[in-house]
């Protein structure tokens, strides 16, 4: 059993986590973290994602995303939902969909096994992971936050463009 502070401060805490594969190849599943991180010094906030050791809490990757920088309220409403597992990437490793809302709804698709962001789908919201095509492949469908769209499907096949 292992215990490590992934953040530490008034403004900072994990906001969504998920066991996940054994990214380090030692025989533990891997703990997945996603958190907004706030920088008032330098004005500019951050979602940072984190893959860490289910053996020993290391840090495997961090990901992180610069959401805005210069004026901004950092007080301002942002929401993370619970993250969820996709299909596998052209690498082979599943892929982390982190449902996130900051100024807007949208999602980011990772690879589980570097971080690397592979989507980021502005304007998506509510994931739901279903066959939805029959095909034996799950995929991904969303609300789209534009009235205009309104549910759309991100299918298997373009997990793969």
């Amino acid at each position: 059993m292992w215990w490590r502070c992934l953040v530490t401060g008034q403004e900072k805490h994990v906001e969504s986590f998920i066991d996940g594969p054994d990214v380090d190849g030692d025989g533990v599943r891997d703990v997945f973290a996603s958190f907004v991180w706030d920088d008032r010094g330098r004005r500019q906030q951050e979602l940072r994602i984190e893959a860490v050791s289910g053996r020993d809490g290391r840090s495997r990757w961090c990901h992180r995303e610069l959401l805005s920088s210069g004026e901004y309220n950092f007080n301002q409403g942002r929401r993370m939902a619970q993250m969820a597992w996709w299909q596998s990437d052209n690498d082979g490793w599943p892929l982390l969909i982190i449902p996130f809302w900051h100024e807007r709804p949208q999602l980011f698709i990772v690879s589980s096994h570097d971080g690397t962001v592979r989507h980021v789908v502005p304007g998506a919201q509510f994931p739901v992971i279903r066959d939805f095509d029959g095909n034996g492949i799950p995929d991904l469908g969303f609300i789209d936050f534009n009235p205009r769209n309104g549910c759309l499907l991100y299918t298997s096949d373009a997990a793969d463009e």
